[in-house]
């Protein structure tokens, strides 16, 4: 699928619709709100588009309003809305299809982790989708005029993250990045680095420094570079700057040895911390105590010895009724043949199976019972 969009043009696309005169309306996808559009729509679908719904649709006609519905303002902006003017219907770029499809058959990167989302990525739950903008927050059409919600295309706070103050709240279940918009991947923040950390729903001073610094105790480090007083709480969308540390310690590694002997020479105790800090030097001063250091070279270890070459052999069915060629070495498996009495076989391997022991044939496909053979 051809990308259409970065993400940041995904989002300001998303911004400016929400900053214009929209009402939700099902099946519609930005058309500019007119009487025909509106009667179409309510032959098209009764029981969503309702009298009272299109009584009040026609009391904006003519005043600038665009019409949407949740994934209508995916496809409208991946179809090229511009202000003002209705959307060219675009199905062979951008499947016409619901809010479940979209998701489920057009996102990658789906996560119930929401900690992990990107802004531009899509925030689903079964029957509703929506476009993460960043900072906590989505915008979404929505035909819910309730709990501060608004029969438009609205901003939201993400309740996965906690609430924001001045938005409505909802919480969803999936998200996942659009198939059709491009996301760059976030670059490690690199040793010294100042990060901004969004606050989270769960997150908390400790929990900060334990991600970050490595270390619990030094929550008080991020409280003091945000002008915060140690034991002051932190809010869901604020925004913290988290300092990393300067040198990331890699571990220590041998030399291709296998074992150190250290040797305290004044009495230093204190040997295997001592011998992860010098590896690769033969002597140091530490604390004032001499110590030496003794590398073992690695010694090659001895070969494991080669398994047996089975040596095959051939064996004669003794047995009148004829016997069961089977797909696998047991008593339960398939069929394949079955091998007439005195016929000679060779066997290539053989299994065990409780006391039984079961035997390869070549060139037949299966396994013979050898209790039922004779060697020849």
């Amino acid at each position: 699928m051809a990308i259409l969009m970065t993400a940041k043009e995904f989002i300001d696309k998303v911004k400016e619709v929400q900053k214009t005169n929209t009402v939700y309306m099902w099946g519609t996808y930005g058309q500019v709100l007119t009487d025909k559009l509106i009667t179409d729509k309510a032959k098209q679908y009764p029981s969503k588009n309702t009298a009272a719904r299109v009584a009040r649709h026609k009391q904006l006609v003519g005043k600038g309003y665009s019409a949407w519905d949740c994934v209508g303002l995916i496809k409208g902006i991946l179809w090229g809305w511009v202000k003002g003017k209705s959307p060219k219907y675009r199905g062979s770029e951008v499947p016409d299809v619901g809010s479940d499809s979209m998701y489920k058959n057009y996102t990658t990167h789906q996560s119930t982790d929401f900690k992990d989302i990107l802004p531009g990525e899509v925030v689903w739950i079964t029957g509703h989708i929506g476009v993460y903008i960043g900072d906590g927050l989505v915008i979404e059409a929505t035909s819910r005029a309730t709990g501060g919600f608004t029969d438009n295309v609205l901003i939201s706070a993400l309740g996965n993250h906690g609430a924001v103050k001045g938005y409505p709240t909802r919480s969803w279940t999936h998200h996942g990045r659009l198939k059709w918009v491009e996301h760059e991947e976030q670059p490690a923040p690199q040793p010294g680095e100042i990060v901004i950390h969004t606050v989270v729903k769960g997150d908390t001073p400790w929990k900060l420094a334990v991600q970050y610094l490595g270390d619990g105790n030094r929550y008080p480090e991020i409280m003091r570079l945000n002008g915060l007083a140690v034991n002051a709480h932190i809010l869901v969308g604020q925004k913290l700057k988290i300092q990393l540390d300067d040198v990331i310690e890699e571990p220590c590694e041998l030399p291709e040895l296998y074992a150190v002997l250290v040797q305290i020479i004044q009495g230093k105790e204190q040997a295997e911390e001592i011998a992860q800090e010098i590896a690769g030097l033969e002597s140091v001063k530490a604390s004032g105590a001499e110590v030496t250091v003794e590398y073992l070279e690695d010694e090659e270890p001895e070969p494991e010895p080669e398994p047996p070459v089975f040596k095959e052999y051939t064996v004669k069915v003794n047995t009148k009724n004829g016997l069961n060629v089977r797909k696998e070495p047991k008593a339960s498996s398939k069929v394949v043949k079955v091998l007439g009495n005195g016929t000679k076989v060779v066997i290539m391997e053989e299994e065990k199976e409780g006391s039984r022991t079961w035997g390869l044939a070549k060139n037949q496909n299966g396994w013979i019972a050898l209790d039922f053979t004779v060697k020849v």
